[in-house]
């Protein structure tokens, strides 16, 4: 493993900051400051504008986002090179990778920051903690339980939308709700096209939180979205996505949890329930396909607080279901038992653990972790080595084949990853990660699904925050490198990248913030021909007034209204003009 490190005082961006104190995730929280692992987070979402997720993922160093064409259009999310598969996302810990999908990777597209309190990115192999889907990091996204006021927002610009946010208190209960719609017209999701492709993204949230007593809590979930998108299609005879006119993506997920924690002096016993939905139609040449598949999570873990950190010990099923036109439904589960131990001896401190999973379909996988760090002084050193798996998708397993074309195979190994990292941090003025992972049995499309040799990343991400005055910046950048077995590239992911971003608090309540990111040349695939994507640069100026109860935002996307591919011959959002207002009461 080889490194060329290029220390240079630019670090992260202007919407993130580390955690301060601790780690919220579906099992347990952690001190920060005693975690090894590399974690971000965002929670300025006040000055986020008419932004979306993949607006704030986007300028994280070592996280890139593939999207096919314009904003509404199929997006992913890749941490430190992996596959979009390798990441699991979090709403309020329930999984909700799409289970239905090729992969069970994460559409990330239309997902607004509308009741999002905070996002939480895990860098790295998380299998201890989170088991398949983990291999390269996590992002935790935690919703807005209890508001000091409600609101309604209106946005213009290239989309429309509007949001309602209501929390209402009675006694020991919280209920909140929040409505969200947004549509677009939108511009061609194919570069070479004319036709416009629209999409049209509502939902809804209801939760319930209820505290019987000081030691036992409860809280309700069900969240849906409805997603329409209007597509473009591939030609196969040359590679190139074109119009296609009636072509369309609509998918309608559907998220339940209930949660039930009971807390006895340094005891607390943990139950999650948690469903998973997923409906998913699409159009293509006049012939429409539907898909349909649900994931249920059944966890129970027990935490306990010790003199010298604390003991996780816990037990998991995630059992799917998946059916598409022409297969009968199939079935699979998964079963884990899990064992984590934090330690905490004066300057030292870190973690280790071992998961153990049996599914139904292959071999059991063994999932031990290690981390340990150090303070000297105010610097501090930590170092990770773990490993991972990605359970095959039913899809991988079952699809059925078309005409000659084989496509599911039932004897798929699931994926295999070991990583290491080495973290340094000085206060906020240097974060520093060297990182390297080894992706065995990769998952590609052959002779059907099959097991190919290994994909290998490794690279140095640079963050720090800096305060100068009135002035906040954070710069950042990342460079790697991806290796495969065969020598081809990996596709879709930039090994370099830059970002910085300057915020200006001025006086009576106003902020400027600007964003820049620059991504470096990546590559694609068009009939077996690689395409380079050329490195382009991303400009975003927001502006906010809060006066009162209303908050006013005004800005512009994409300022230099630059042309490039995240993915090769579809478009990307053309310089725009938004406003968005904001009323609390």
């Amino acid at each position: 493993m080889k490194f060329i490190l290029f220390l240079l005082p630019l670090f992260a961006n202007a919407q993130t900051h580390r955690l301060e104190s601790v780690i919220v995730g579906s099992k347990r929280v952690v001190d920060q400051d005693k975690f090894t692992t590399d974690v971000e987070s965002i929670t300025e979402f006040s000055h986020s504008g008419n932004e979306k997720v993949l607006d704030s993922l986007e300028s994280l160093p070592g996280v890139s986002i593939n999207q096919s064409g314009a904003p509404g259009q199929q997006a992913s999310i890749r941490i430190r090179g992996s596959e979009d598969r390798h990441v699991l996302v979090l709403i309020d810990g329930i999984r909700v990778n799409d289970p239905s999908s090729i992969g069970k990777s994460f559409n990330a597209a239309l997902l607004n920051v509308g009741d999002i309190e905070k996002i939480e990115v895990l860098k790295g192999a998380q299998t201890l903690l989170y088991g398949s889907e983990a291999i390269a990091g996590v992002v935790n996204i935690i919703t807005k339980k209890n508001n000091p006021k409600n609101y309604v927002s209106i946005n213009g610009g290239y989309s429309n939308g509007i949001q309602l946010d209501n929390t209402f208190i009675a006694g020991n209960s919280i209920i909140h709700t929040h409505l969200f719609h947004d549509k677009a017209s939108g511009i061609s999701a194919a570069e070479s096209g004319d036709e416009k492709d629209g999409y049209e993204n509502k939902g809804a949230t209801l939760n319930f939180y209820h505290s019987f007593n000081d030691k036992l809590q409860g809280d309700w979930t069900y969240k849906v979205m409805d997603q329409f998108v209007e597509t473009d299609s591939v030609n196969f005879t040359t590679g190139v996505p074109e119009d296609a006119r009636g072509d369309y993506a609509k998918s309608i997920q559907q998220i339940f949890s209930q949660k039930l924690s009971f807390t006895h002096k340094s005891d607390k016993f943990s139950y999650l329930l948690g469903m998973n939905k997923m409906d998913r139609f699409s159009k293509s040449s006049g012939t429409i396909f539907g898909y349909s598949a649900t994931e249920y999570t059944n966890e129970l873990t027990w935490n306990r607080k010790l003199s010298d950190g604390s003991l996780l010990i816990g037990l998991e099923n995630l059992s799917e279901t998946f059916s598409q036109d022409g297969i009968d439904e199939k079935y699979a589960a998964l079963t884990s038992a899990v064992v984590v131990r934090d330690y905490d001896y004066g300057s030292w401190f870190g973690q280790y653990g071992i998961r153990t999973s049996f599914h139904t379909e292959y071999e059991d996988a063994f999932s031990p972790s290690v981390g340990v760090g150090k303070y000297f002084g105010e610097h501090r050193f930590s170092i990770n080595l773990q490993k991972g798996f990605k359970a095959p998708s039913l899809y991988q397993l079952y699809a059925p084949a078309i005409g000659a074309l084989k496509i599911g195979n039932n004897e798929l190994r699931p994926e295999s990853s070991e990583s290491v990292d080495l973290n340094y941090n000085f206060k906020k003025l240097v974060e520093l990660s060297l990182f390297f992972t080894h992706i065995s049995d990769v998952i590609e499309f052959g002779d059907g699904y099959e097991n190919a040799d290994w994909l290998e990343s490794y690279g140095v991400e640079l963050n720090s925050e800096l305060s100068l005055g009135s002035y906040t910046l954070r710069p950042g950048i990342f460079l790697a490198n991806f290796t495969t077995a065969d020598g081809n590239k990996a596709l879709r992911r930039p090994s370099q990248k830059a970002s910085v971003g300057i915020l200006k608090d001025f006086k009576n309540n106003q902020s400027l913030r600007v964003d820049y990111v620059w991504s470096g040349k990546s590559y694609d695939r068009v009939n077996g021909i690689e395409k380079e994507l050329s490195p382009y640069s991303v400009v975003d100026i927001h502006y906010e007034k809060i006066t009162g109860d209303i908050i006013y935002n005004l800005g512009v996307e994409n300022a230099l209204d630059e042309e490039y591919n995240e993915v090769f011959g579809y478009s990307s959002q053309p310089v725009t003009f938004y406003g968005r207002l904001k009323y609390s009461y």
